[in-house]
């Protein structure tokens, strides 16, 4: 019987340990840029902006990591959906850890978004407490324009269809009339056409300066087979800032 006693008392000890562990997940209660919440930003290349990420546990916060990556690829996180994929212009990625203390707690950072990028990118947030539990990230879109790029026009013949891509024969081409405007001059506009996962180059044509006026030209589409295909129109201006216009060519 004292045996059986003695075994009934462990259980009873460890199931109270048991139970005594944390496992309520801390809170992201709001996350702010310049001091407004919202899922999308709507911000200019080579600004800062402050982020403040206001936290709360039931015991005791750890630590928060704010990240900024790429949305150019449409993927989605917990809570948000896929978009169409975009063209990003510019490398631009950041991670920051920051420690917390307390059960309530407010993450402050101030970012500067390089002068060179443009596109969509995204904003996450992720939080722990001193037990390891994570609470549910927080993910918002950061969209920078950027007025130091060169501007791109174009026109293509034949038009876009409703999905967005040319269409031609292998016997056809494709025509394009484009203008790229700068304050500063254009250096250059180079033009490629690649396969879908612009791992091979089937065509190539650099265009130095003085473009400030349209210039036109057709492909030589002989050389492409059946199959997706991408022109990249890459202009770069006379300070070296770089743009890119991406256009879908399906060859049937």
């Amino acid at each position: 019987m004292k045996t059986n006693a003695f075994l009934l008392l462990l259980i009873v000890f460890f199931s109270a340990c048991k139970s005594d562990q944390d496992t309520t997940l801390p809170s992201i209660d709001n996350v702010k840029v310049n001091g407004v919440q919202a899922s999308e930003h709507d911000l200019e290349a080579g600004t800062s902006f402050s982020v403040a990420v206001n936290c709360s546990d039931d015991q005791s916060l750890n630590q928060v990591k704010i990240n900024i990556h790429s949305a150019a690829d449409g993927h989605a996180h917990t809570g948000t959906s896929t978009e169409e994929p975009i063209v990003n212009v510019g490398v631009w990625s950041l991670t920051k850890v920051i420690n917390l203390e307390g059960t309530s707690d407010i993450a402050s950072l101030n970012i500067t978004i390089p002068d060179s990028v443009a596109g969509a990118w995204h904003l996450e947030v992720q939080l722990l407490d001193e037990s390891g539990n994570e609470a549910e990230e927080y993910v918002s879109t950061i969209h920078v324009s950027n007025s130091n790029l060169p501007v791109i026009s174009a026109t293509f013949s034949p038009a876009p269809n409703a999905d967005g891509d040319v269409v031609i024969t292998a016997t056809s081409s494709v025509g394009l009339d484009y203008t790229v405007t700068d304050p500063d001059g254009v250096q250059s506009v180079l033009i490629t056409i690649t396969n879908e996962s612009e791992t091979v180059t089937y065509w190539t044509e650099l265009q130095d300066g003085g473009l400030n006026n349209p210039f036109s030209y057709s492909t030589v589409s002989s050389a492409l087979a059946a199959g997706h295909y991408v022109m990249i129109i890459t202009a770069t201006d006379g300070d070296g800032y770089v743009n890119i216009m991406e256009q879908h060519i399906e060859v049937e």
